[in-house]
């Protein structure tokens, strides 16, 4: 504070300081400070009259080779304003100074007054002057920017037309693929030719074929005997099986029987079944007899029928070779020569056909390709304009995100201008205080004077330690404002580092677009020299054949006139065996003057006919050749014509060729200014990246102290959230097992309901048991009871001794016959009744011989099962047997 009242300066702090740095061009995403000069306070007062003492005029501008930097100007000029408002604050203490120690210092104070107030006015006149300079130099970018859009534009033309180019290139390609095409469809005629040969072979085969389908119709027949066969054995084994099932009902009708019976029918039951069984076995073994049987005649007629159809089809190949070669033997001639004259009548018919067909293609395709020519011409300029409109709005639209971008940044980079522009007019406020309140305590000293020291001593340490309290709390204003500052800063420097990347990228992508179409516009003349080198090997192939068939023409001319001199042979051959023939019918029947007249006439006539048809011959012979040869001619015209085409084709190509290497070398030299503007904007890039890498290392020192104060709290937290959780787990634990004790009370429950709900049902079912025991044994007794007495009645009615007593008892004996007769009947029914008090032990055997019969009435059903399942194993077996 001593210090500060001896100099009475301010002194800026150093964060506010223009780096000594080079000056680095400005980019057009970012503001010039020119546009925040008018929110200075002297802006809108000041006139440009005089200039600062200190500073001569040079330092103001910069030169002209160089780019100014426009944040080294903004601190530079707030230094200045700094310096300025330092300067009128020394001087207005000097004038207070003076002013106590002479009365006569107004003037001087006027005179400070009046050259602070031009002094301020020559720091406006060098801030306008530094903002036009920065507006020219604005003004100079942007004509940069607009020559490398044009340069661009350029490019992306060069680039179009490459296209064209490959356009019409491909085009060219289409046409000799037509031409291609047609020589496709030559050969594919020539096949047909092939075809029809072939087809006539097929006939043959085809006959051959018909015949080996009677020999397998035959077979077919065989095989349906064969069938038949198998079908009576399937007859036979359903009778078999029907007897079977029969004989199966039958048991368990006796099985049925046998368990409605007493245990006194067991034996029976038994012999019945043992019959049964041998009469089953018997009757197996009879029909396993039987199957052989007939399996041994089935396979002796599969042997008889393969060994007749054998003989047959030998007997019918030896027929087949025979008649063929009386056949073959028989048409060898007539059939050579018949086939020679049609297969050369077609030919000609072939090359008549073919010559018009291509004449008339010709003709609708030089059509079409007029048609095509007209069609593209009149379209190549509206796709063009299509193009070049599409291409224009895609220019636009990348223009305007380009704009957008820059807006964004524009409105950033704004915003931290005010913050940074704020953060420095607080600053200056506070250290304007600080020196107004200096120079209040200095005149309170002087007003005071020395009388009055010792009763304000204390009161003035107060105030001291209040001053130091205040600056120490303006100090840490000062320094949050700083931060902001620096903060701003970084973010500035940033959102210019990300502009750069995306510059980047952009130049990137359009050299890999270039290098791109540079590749592609080499790939299509590899493969335009491959289709013409392969067109041309095609068409020397075409000119070969071309003229292999017209040493084929001549050679068939020749076995045409060979031909049609066969064929006279051949119709005088005809005529003399029919004339023979006439004659040995004349010879037989006899002869007079008009049929002998009517015979010469005949032969005349006919005779007549045959020489108009030799010269109809002979005159279409003539005619063959001419018509060969104008054929022959007409296709060497067109082949001409072609050949011409060809080489006229080539040329372009060639020199198509030759455009194209010319736009590769400019594609090549646009690609290595691309790649020159691209290592500039590199050395940019870490030029922003070694700045970058000092605010970062600020940025990090004052993130590890957030951090730290972070970490304290989330410890002191997370320390509370653990405890927290400590005793919820301790809660959530103590319920589980609680929960884990009614559970398992609940299931023991459950267990001993169930027990006693299973002895329920148990103590149930054996009292339903019993009383099925009882009601079984009472109707057992019942059928006892009934028993005796009708074995009673029965012993009566044989002794006779119903009618004796009957006969002999009279009407004075009848109370005491009768009393005689109760007493002899009850003594036979005393002793059918007297085994009544044992009728528990005798249920108790009864039941136990009940269950024994039970037991093996259940044994044998089971052993008839399995013998039943048996014998349908067997069956399946001796099935599966004969069905091979």
């Amino acid at each position: 504070m001593d210090e500060r009242r001896k100099t009475g300066e301010l002194n800026p702090p150093a964060t506010f300081g223009a780096p000594p740095r080079a000056a680095a061009p400005v980019q057009n995403e970012l503001v010039p400070p020119s546009h925040f000069a008018q929110r200075l306070p002297s802006a809108s007062t000041a006139t440009p009259s005089t200039l600062h003492p200190r500073r001569p005029l040079g330092t103001d501008l910069a030169p002209a080779s160089r780019v100014p930097d426009p944040w080294a100007a903004l601190a530079q000029t707030t230094q200045d304003i700094l310096e300025l408002r330092t300067e009128n604050l020394r001087l207005q203490l000097q004038g207070e100074e003076m002013c106590r120690g002479r009365a006569g210092g107004s003037d001087q104070e006027e005179g400070n007054v009046r050259t602070r107030s031009l002094d301020r006015e020559g720091d406006v006149a060098r801030l306008n002057r530094s903002s036009a300079q920065q507006s020219r130099e604005r003004a100079r970018l942007c004509g940069e920017v607009e020559s490398l859009r044009d340069a661009a534009r350029r490019l992306v033309e060069d680039v179009r037309e490459r296209d064209d180019a490959l356009c019409r290139q491909r085009a060219q390609l289409e046409e000799l693929r037509v031409e291609l095409s047609r020589a496709r469809l030559e050969q594919d005629r020539q096949r047909a030719q092939e075809e029809r040969l072939k087809n006539q072979q097929q006939a043959e085969l085809e006959r051959l074929i018909r015949e080996r389908d009677q020999a397998r119709a035959e077979l077919d027949r065989s095989r349906q005997e064969q069938i038949v066969l198998r079908a009576q054995d399937d007859r036979l084994k359903t009778q078999r099986e029907a007897k079977l099932e029969r004989r199966v009902q039958e048991a368990e009708q006796a099985l049925a029987e046998l368990e409605a019976a007493s245990q006194s029918h067991r034996a029976e039951v038994e012999k019945a079944r043992e019959q049964e069984r041998r009469r089953g076995v018997e009757a197996e073994e009879s029909w396993k007899r039987e199957g052989a049987r007939l399996q041994e005649q089935l396979q002796e007629t599969q042997r008889q029928w393969r060994a007749e159809l054998q003989a047959v089809s030998d007997t019918h190949a030896t027929e087949l070779a025979a008649l063929r070669q009386n056949r073959t033997t028989l048409q060898e001639e007539l059939s050579a020569a018949k086939q020679e004259s049609a297969r050369l009548r077609e030919q000609l018919q072939l090359a008549n056909e073919e010559l018009s067909q291509t004449n008339s293609a010709l003709v609708s395709q030089n059509a079409e390709v007029q048609s095509l020519r007209k069609y593209i011409g009149e379209l190549v300029p509206e796709q063009r304009e299509r193009h070049r409109g599409e291409t224009e709005k895609e220019e636009l639209c990348k223009s305007v995100k380009r704009l957008e971008s820059e807006k964004e940044a524009l409105r950033v980079t704004a915003e931290l201008l005010n913050v940074r522009l704020n953060s420095l007019s607080d600053i200056l406020a506070i250290q304007e205080g600080e020196i107004s309140n200096k120079h209040a305590e200095f005149c309170w000293d002087s007003f005071v004077g020395k009388p009055h020291c010792g009763g304000v001593c204390v009161s003035l340490q107060i105030s001291e330690l209040e001053e130091e309290v205040r600056v120490k709390g303006q100090q840490h204003s000062v320094l949050l404002h700083s931060l902001q500052d620096k903060a701003a800063e970084l973010k500035m420097e940033r959102v210019r580092s990300e502009a750069f990347e995306k510059e980047l990228t952009l130049v990137q992508g359009q050299v890999l677009h270039l290098e791109h179409r540079a590749e592609e516009a080499e790939n299509a003349l590899v493969q335009l020299k491959d289709s013409v080198h392969g067109f041309w090997q095609v068409f020397e192939q075409r000119v070969s054949e071309v003229r292999s068939s017209e040493g084929r023409l001549l050679s068939l001319g020749q076995r045409v006139a060979f031909a049609s001199r066969r064929i006279d042979t051949i119709q005088g051959l005809l005529l003399r065996k029919d004339a023979l023939m006439r004659l040995q019918q004349d010879t037989h029947r006899p002869t007079t003057p008009e049929s002998g007249r009517s015979v010469s006439e005949d032969l005349q006539n006919e005779l007549q006919l045959v020489n108009e048809e030799r010269e109809r011959l002979a005159s279409e012979l003539k005619r063959t050749p001419q018509l060969i040869e104008r054929t022959l001619s007409e296709a060497r015209g067109q082949f001409q014509t072609a050949l011409r085409e060809l080489q006229r084709a080539l040329k372009e190509s060639s020199e198509t060729e030759q455009r194209l290497g010319e736009q590769l070398t400019l594609a090549e030299e646009g690609r290595q200014e691309a790649e020159r503007r691209l290592s500039e904007l590199h050395e940019q890039l870490q030029e922003n990246a070694e700045i970058i890498l000092l605010l970062r290392t600020d940025l990090a020192k004052q993130q590890d102290q957030y951090q730290r104060a972070l970490q304290e709290k989330v410890s002191e937290a997370e320390s509370l959230l653990h405890q927290e959780l400590r005793e919820m787990e301790s809660r959530l634990n103590a319920a589980r097992r609680e929960h884990t004790k009614a559970v398992v009370a609940l299931r023991q429950l459950e267990r001993q309901v169930g027990r006693e709900r299973e002895r329920a049902q148990e103590a149930q079912r054996l009292l339903e048991e019993q009383k099925d025991r009882e009601a079984q044994e009472l109707q057992r007794r019942l059928r006892d009871s009934e028993r005796d007495k009708n074995l009673l009645m029965a012993t009566l009615r044989q002794e006779g001794l119903l009618n004796r007593y009957k006969n002999n008892r009279s009407a004075a004996l009848q109370s005491s016959a009768a009393l005689t007769d109760e007493g002899e009947l009850a003594r036979p029914l005393g002793k059918l009744q007297a085994p009544r008090p044992d009728t528990k032990p005798l249920s108790k055997e009864s039941l136990s011989s009940v269950l024994d019969h039970l037991q093996a009435l259940s044994e044998a059903v089971i052993r008839d099962e399995d013998s039943s399942s048996e014998e349908e194993e067997e069956e399946e077996e001796r099935k599966k047997a004969i069905e091979p």
